[in-house]
């Protein structure tokens, strides 16, 4: 049982590592074929939406459990 246990931890940490390279990566490679294809302005474009959905969902943070709490 505990040997089980070890190596799925073992197995967790290895594929967490993996997920964490991915996500440092990946940006770089989608801006790089963005900006090949699509040219400079689409990928200025995408970077102005990308900031504004980003404040946005910054500005929304508690706002909605707090709203549910006012209408108790």
């Amino acid at each position: 049982m505990k040997i089980e246990r070890t190596k799925n931890a073992a197995r967790n940490i290895a594929f967490d590592g993996l997920l964490k390279l991915l996500n440092m990566v990946i940006p770089f490679i989608l801006r790089s074929v963005m900006l090949y294809y699509l040219g400079v302005q689409y990928l200025g474009l995408n970077g102005l939406f990308r900031s504004i959905l980003s404040f946005l969902n910054l500005a929304e943070l508690g706002v909605g459990s707090a709203m549910v709490q006012a209408n108790r």
